[in-house]
């Protein structure tokens, strides 16, 4: 059965609000689509300035107890609009040029904030709520944070991870503890590619990436492996037996498409999946974003009665440093070969590696020794692609840099890695190229949409 994959678009409406002044100008921040998935692209304009006037565009975002923001200096032009899509330059902020999301992937912790925060959606039944102001003139950060300070125009921007009338299931099978989302327009009989989605050593539920999975087609389970309910409490000791356990579930669903599914992991998530790849026929695409086959420091992961080998300690030189303004651990390792992963299946699945690097916990060094270890007819279902200026925390498009991530275990950030323009692009390449991916290579009777 074939048929082609809808592509999912919100109804464009035009909004506004108008703050007067003076008795002969409103300023307007107008913008496309009003509510949009995070990975589209949003035109702001602001009209109505007088010609040539400077203006510091905002941007601001509290979602729980995360605060960022960011801003921007824009000069308008002779008919009195910035235009942040096509013809204005920001010349001074947190970017500068023609950047149309610069405003949100260059977003930062709000002042008074712990080090080393990251924006994070958890629960993907609530929006993104950005706060787009402008002021008069080149205000700085600090300015922008300040009551004292009024806007000259205001309003809110709302950017989804769920697409409209996705299907959100909480999931607890057996062992099984996770959010499932179906694709709007599946009916009765129709099937999709299945895709697991894991995030790394946060723990808990993380829903946003595979709530966008499904916005674009995909049946996605986002799997909670530990500080999640009945879940481990700590994510250094976990079973092969309930991963193999979530794979077989999504692969026998009724609204997968049968012969086998995707992974898609970050971090510790990249491998866990990278792991159950050489063991698990069922798992047929695993995509790894920054992590080699090997486990990290102190994972205890067991696999039925045997403990699999992770990295030694001693293969790590760890240090404090402030190149930003506030202490973090930085470390350097090395790679003992006898504890890559090895296939222990006939299975061949297609492995992507999504690698920062500029992130200290990926060498490509490690990812190019692996692969010259396999096999040839192995070696030629491993595709590796390197993203220049990139750090650690590769999220979907638009998302904030997090250079330096709060860990419990240090008490302290660790460092990550990345520059704020590249990692930017890095994001938004990676994405198109992770769904080609997927879509390539998973059973599939659908015509992409990509």
């Amino acid at each position: 059965m074939g048929f082609k994959l809808q592509k999912y678009h919100f109804v464009f409406q035009q909004a506004s609000l108008t703050v007067k002044i003076s008795d002969a100008m409103d300023v307007h921040i107008v913008w496309e689509p009003k509510e949009a998935l995070v990975d589209e692209i949003i035109h702001i304009k602001i009209t109505h300035l007088n010609p040539w006037q400077k203006v510091t565009v905002c941007c601001k975002v509290q979602d729980k107890k995360q605060i960022f923001g960011s801003y921007a200096h824009y000069t308008a032009s002779k008919e009195g609009v910035v235009d942040l899509t096509v013809d204005n330059a920001a010349t001074s902020g947190m970017y500068s040029g023609v950047e149309p999301m610069g405003l949100f992937w260059s977003m930062v912790s709000a002042p008074g904030q712990r080090s080393g925060e990251r924006l994070i959606k958890s629960d993907a039944r609530t929006p993104f709520e950005f706060d787009i102001s402008v002021y008069r003139d080149h205000i700085t950060w600090d300015c922008m944070w300040n009551d004292h300070v009024q806007p000259i125009a205001q309003e809110k921007l709302v950017r989804w991870y769920m697409a409209p009338n996705v299907r959100r299931i909480e999931i607890e099978e057996g062992q099984i503890r996770g959010t499932l989302f179906l694709p709007s327009v599946l009916s009765s009989n129709e099937k999709r590619p299945g895709v697991i989605d894991m995030f790394g050593g946060r723990g808990g539920l993380v829903e946003m990436r595979a709530a966008l999975l499904a916005s674009h087609g995909f049946v996605a389970l986002a799997l909670a492996y530990f500080k999640y309910k009945d879940t481990p409490k700590e994510g250094s000791c976990l079973n092969y037996e309930y991963f193999e356990e979530a794979i077989k579930w999504l692969s026998a669903h009724p609204s997968v498409i049968p012969g086998g599914v995707g992974l898609i992991g970050v971090s510790l998530g990249a491998q866990i999946g990278l792991y159950m790849a050489t063991h698990c026929p069922l798992l047929r695409v695993v995509v790894a974003i920054n992590y080699p086959p090997i486990f990290g420091y102190n994972v205890q992961f067991k696999h039925g009665d045997h403990l699999i080998p992770c990295k030694n300690i001693n293969e790590f030189k760890a240090f404090v440093t402030n190149t930003f303004g506030y202490n973090m651990v930085q470390w350097e390792s090395t790679l003992s070969e006898s504890s890559y992963f090895q296939f222990e299946t006939e299975n061949t699945p297609k492995i992507l590696f999504i690698i920062g690097e500029e992130d200290p916990c990926a060498l490509v060094n490690e990812y190019e020794k692996w692969i010259g270890m396999l096999p040839p007819e192995r070696a030629v279902n491993v595709e590796m692609v390197v993203y220049p200026g990139a750090g650690h925390l590769i999220e979907p498009p638009h998302s904030p840099l997090c250079i330096a991530c709060f860990t419990k275990s240090i008490n302290m950030p660790l460092y990550y890695g990345g520059n704020t323009k590249s990692h930017a692009v890095a994001q938004e390449l990676s994405w198109k190229k992770i769904q080609q991916f997927l879509w390539l290579n998973l059973p599939s009777s659908l015509i992409s949409h990509l």
